[in-house]
């Protein structure tokens, strides 16, 4: 009994069977399935408000971390930042520089270095051994030169050999051969042209010619030259101080340069003394002129060097135009300074003809004069003639007004003839000139506006006038007869154009038509009734839409050209034709 409960507990708890699971039916099983209503726990609602807000605060502060953390993961430097920033000296202000210019070539040469290394192509690693042999092979064909002369003597060769060829086929393709004779072969030239004419040129160089022996062209007349001379040594003897007592009258260098001024050669800048450039030339002009010995110009000298620099010198030779060359900017300041007008003598006003008067007008002239004085006293001649004009356009408008008077007079008047009187006879004396001031003065006083358009008005009455004057009564009963007539026929032959026709038009335009219509109507009925054809020769008709289209256009287009024609019949045709024949 023991033995069987020792091997009991030493084998250990047996295994029990598995409880049976009951078995119910579908509704009890639907029942128990469905999901049971949770028990609402009585919890206080600000302690849930409360933890809410501290769990939303803590998630806020860790997504804050997190996004603090990913944006330094990019950032790799980091700066030690001291709270209290203490001065630098100078001597570490100094070392800091250094290192940062240091810092900057460092970088620049391995900027260079890389780019180098990017540039230049990378060695192959692989590096092959040879054997002895093929050494053997390489170094025997192998030539001693270096491989850029090897080439060049290589590519010589191969010119040659195609130099060579191509002479061949030429020998072998053209078989004529011309001889030449002896002043033919002389005459063939070898070698490039470019060379062969180089070498023709250095053959026939010539020296250069000098500026100064080359012939200028004179573009001003040789008289207005020797006027313009003349003027200019007037004007150099006026500037140039009279020195006559000295044997030999010379200029030291401020009177030099007073007379350049004088004459406008040099600018009045500088208080009178010139450019910085005038002065120069003002010095180095009296070094070259002046003797060494004395620091004194001739005057003679002087005169003639301002002469050569104007280039009017009368002896023209290499130095005076070299004088001109060197000192042109003398000339050009004397070209561009303002000229000095001269002041015009103003003379009096008047007029050079006088006229002699004959004796009897001088009386007539007394007389009027004794008249006008009588009556008006000494007063202008102008108000004079607007007086007697006003008194005679009185006098015509007392004429005119005792006219109408004596026409109110006599009522039981009604024929008014139509007097018309023949052009007046006038004398030789008569001249256009005797009534214009008077009517013209008329005309003034009847209209107003400006003296070009009264003028203009005045030739245009004057005109008409004389066109009156020049009519003879032949011409004025013409007029008269004329003026009755109301009828004007153009008295002018009609131009006949003969090669207008004057039959109908448009018979010949249907006529043709017609004929068109019933040559292509039999052309139409023979191709519907022709036999059939076969055999070589026989060529099927196909019926093409656009080729029958484009033929329908060209037909159309050649008739319109036809009724385009004027076909005209004679009047002889039209009326053989019978077609304007009466009906009965």
């Amino acid at each position: 009994m023991e033995s069987s409960a020792i091997e009991s507990i030493s084998q250990g708890p047996t295994q029990s069977n598995p409880p049976k699971k009951k078995k119910y039916s579908k509704e009890v099983e639907a029942i128990l399935a469905e999901p049971k209503e949770k028990k609402i726990s009585k919890v206080d609602i600000e302690k849930r408000f409360y933890d809410y807000q501290s769990r939303v605060d803590k998630k806020i502060v860790g997504l804050q971390e997190e996004k603090k953390s990913k944006e330094l993961e990019g950032c790799t430097f980091a700066p030690k930042i001291n709270k209290k920033s203490e001065k630098r000296d100078f001597h570490q202000f100094m070392k800091h520089v250094e290192n940062f210019d240091k810092v900057k070539k460092e970088k620049i040469e391995r900027i260079k270095k890389e780019k180098l290394d990017s540039e230049t192509p990378k060695k192959s690693s692989f590096k092959p051994t040879l054997s002895e042999k093929t050494i053997k092979l390489t170094t025997g064909h192998k030539s001693p030169d270096p491989i850029h002369e090897r080439l060049y003597k290589e590519s010589a060769v191969l010119k040659k050999k195609h130099e060579e060829l191509s002479k061949q086929i030429l020998e072998e393709s053209c078989s004529f051969k011309p001889k030449l004779n002896e002043q033919s072969e002389n005459l063939k030239r070898e070698g490039r042209a470019s060379l062969r004419l180089y070498e023709i040129s250095k053959s026939q160089a010539k020296s250069p010619e000098s500026i100064f022996d080359k012939p200028t062209e004179k573009l001003i007349n040789p008289e207005s030259e020797s006027m313009i001379l003349e003027k200019f040594i007037k004007e150099i003897d006026e500037v140039f101080p009279s020195k006559a007592d000295e044997e030999a009258p010379m200029l030291n260098f401020l009177e030099f340069v007073e007379i350049l001024k004088k004459l406008n050669l040099i600018t009045s800048a500088n208080e009178g003394k010139g450019t910085e450039q005038e002065q120069k030339l003002c010095e180095k002009s009296f070094k070259s002129l002046c003797s060494p010995e004395n620091q004194s110009l001739p005057i003679q000298k002087a005169k003639n060097f301002i002469l050569s620099v104007m280039n009017l010198d009368t002896n023209i030779n290499q130095q005076s135009k070299k004088q001109h060359l060197e000192y042109l900017d003398f000339y050009k300041t004397r070209q561009n300074a303002p000229k000095n007008k001269k002041i015009k003598s103003s003379t009096p006003p008047g007029f050079s003809f006088r006229p002699v008067l004959d004796e009897n007008s001088e009386k007539i002239a007394a007389s009027v004069k004794q008249k006008r004085t009588v009556n008006l006293g000494n007063d202008k001649i102008e108000n004079i003639l607007t007086f007697e004009y006003k008194k005679a356009v009185e006098k015509l408008e007392a004429v005119r007004k005792d006219h109408e008077q004596k026409k109110l007079e006599c009522p039981d008047c009604t024929f008014k003839p139509k007097i018309n009187r023949g052009p007046k006879d006038f004398g030789d004396d008569f001249k256009d000139n005797f009534s214009l001031i008077s009517d013209y003065m008329k005309m003034c006083g009847e209209k107003t506006g400006s003296r070009n358009e009264m003028l203009y008005l005045f030739s245009k009455l004057e005109s008409e006038k004389k066109e009156r004057f020049a009519r003879t009564i032949e011409d004025m009963e013409i007029e008269k007869n004329m003026g009755e007539c109301s009828f004007t026929p153009s008295l002018d032959k009609p131009k006949i154009n003969l090669n207008v026709s004057t039959g109908v038009k448009g018979v010949a335009e249907v006529v043709e038509r017609m004929r068109k219509a019933r040559n292509e109507e039999e052309k139409s009925q023979e191709e519907i009734f022709s036999p059939m054809k076969f055999g070589i020769d026989f060529k099927p008709r196909i019926s093409n839409e656009n080729e029958k289209k484009d033929k329908k256009l060209i037909k159309e287009k050649e008739d319109s050209d036809q009724d385009s024609k004027s076909f005209s019949l004679s009047k002889s045709d039209v009326l053989s034709s019978g077609i304007f024949d009466k009906r009965e």
